[in-house]
C-alpha cells in the first residue's frame, strides 16, 4: 500500500485606493496552506524484497506561506512623455513542520500502518519530527519612461533581506536598468512597409539567490545515533553538529547584460528575436568540506567561487498558412552558450 493525499488552500485579498488622480496605493495579502500525508505498508515476504521482514510508515508535513505587499504607483503623461513610478514594501514568511514514524517486522498484515506500535523492530531512528521558518523582506522602487512610444528607459532598485543569511550580511542591493528604441516608428522607416516591427533593446541587472534552505548560517546540532551516558550508564541520544556557523554567509549575486533585437515582417507573418547575453554569478552558495578540528563539523555553508555564462539565442516564427479551417505555424529556436568557472573558490 502506498497512499498519498495532499490538500492545498490559497487565499488572497487586494485593495486599491486612489489618493489623487494618477496616484494609486495598493495593499495585497496572500495566504497559502499545503498539507501532505503519506501512508506506506509492505508485508513480509513481498515480491519486491523477498528477504524483507515487512515495513510500515506514516508521515505528515504542513507548510504555510504568508505574504503582505504595499505599493504606490504614479502614472503621468505630459505631451509625448509618459512616466510610471512605483515604490513598495514586501514581507513574506514561510513556516513548516512535520513528522514521521516507521517500523519493521509487523505482527499483523491486517493492521498495516494503522498500528505502528505493534511492529517488532522499532529503533531510535524510527521516529522523527521537524519545524522551521524563514522570512524575506524587501523595499523596492521602479521608474519607467517612454517618449512617444519610441524611446524607452526603465530603472529599478531593490533592497532585500533574508533570514537565511548570517547576521553580518542579511541584506543586499539589486539594481536594474534597461533601454529600448522602436526604430520602426522613426520617419525614415515609413517607406519600408515590409517591416512592421524593429526594436533594439539593452538591459543590465543584478539578482540574488537565497535558495539554500534555512539555518545554514548557524551551527545546527542533530541526532547522530546513541551512546552510553558515563554518569548514569543509560542509553541516550547523541547529538553532533551538522555544519558550522558562518555569520558572514550572504547573497549569491548574478549580474547580466542583455542586448536584443525584436522584429516582425510581412504584416507580422514572420517575427522573431536575436539575443546576446553575458551572465556572471559570484559568491556561489554551497556546503564546502573543512577539516575537523579546528572546525566542529566537516561542512561549512559559505560563498565561494564564480562562473560566467555567455551565449546567443535566435527565435523565429512564421505563419505559413492561415485560413478558416487550416492554420500552419512554424517556429525555430537556436541557442549557443559557453559556461566557464572563472574562480573555483577557496574552500
Amino acid at each position: 500500500d502506498n497512499i498519498r493525499t495532499a490538500k492545498s488552500f490559497f487565499g488572497s485579498f487586494k485593495a486599491d485606493f486612489e489618493i489623487f488622480k494618477g496616484l494609486v496605493a495598493t495593499a495585497n495579502f496572500g495566504y497559502t496552506l499545503d498539507d501532505r500525508e503519506s501512508s506506506y505498508f509492505r508485508p513480509k515476504g513481498s515480491i519486491y524484497a523477498t528477504t524483507d521482514n515487512g515495513f510500515g510508515k506514516k508521515s505528515f508535513d504542513k507548510e504555510q506561506q504568508k505574504l503582505f505587499e504595499l505599493t504606490g504607483t504614479y502614472i503621468k503623461s505630459i505631451g509625448l512623455n509618459n512616466i510610471n513610478l512605483m515604490v513598495g514594501y514586501s514581507w513574506q514568511e514561510t513556516n513548516y513542520n512535520g513528522f514521521y514514524a516507521q517500523a519493521e517486522n509487523p505482527q499483523s498484515d491486517f493492521l498495516k500502518y494503522n498500528s505502528l506500535g505493534s511492529f517488532i523492530d522499532i529503533t531510535s531512528t524510527s521516529i522523527g519530527s521537524w519545524a522551521g521558518e524563514s522570512r524575506l523582506i524587501g523595499f523596492f522602487g521602479r521608474m519607467q519612461y517612454n517618449f512617444d512610444t519610441r524611446y524607452y528607459l526603465a530603472a529599478s532598485i531593490r533592497r532585500d533581506g533574508s533570514s537565511r543569511f548570517g547576521v553580518n550580511n542579511k541584506w543586499g542591493w539589486f539594481p536594474t536598468v534597461s533601454a529600448g528604441w522602436n526604430i520602426d516608428r522613426e520617419s525614415f522607416m515609413e517607406s519600408l512597409s515590409v517591416i512592421n516591427q524593429l526594436k533594439l533593446r539593452a538591459s543590465y541587472g543584478v539578482s540574488g539567490n537565497q535558495k539554500i534552505g534555512d539555518y545554514h548560517s548557524q551551527v545546527i546540532f542533530a541526532p547522530s545515533g546513541t551512546a552510553i551516558d558515563p554518569e548514569t550508564g543509560q542509553l541516550v541520544t547523541r547529538f553532533s553538529p551538522a555544519w558550522n556557523a558562518n555569520p558572514d554567509l550572504k547573497w549569491e549575486r548574478t549580474s547580466e547584460i542583455n542586448i536584443g533585437i525584436d522584429f516582425a515582417l510581412l504584416s507580422n507573418r514572420i517575427s522573431g528575436s536575436i539575443e546576446l547575453y553575458s551572465k556572471e554569478t559570484k559568491d556561489l552558495l554551497d556546503g564546502y568540506p573543512v577539516p575537523v578540528p579546528p572546525n566542529l563539523a566537516r561542512i561549512t555553508w559559505a560563498n565561494s567561487g564564480s562562473m560566467r555564462n555567455r551565449g546567443i539565442e535566435l527565435f523565429m516564427q512564421a505563419f505559413v498558412l492561415e485560413k478558416s479551417n487550416v492554420k500552419w505555424k512554424t517556429s525555430i529556436n537556436v541557442s549557443h552558450f559557453k559556461t566557464i568557472n572563472t574562480n573555483l573558490g577557496s574552500f
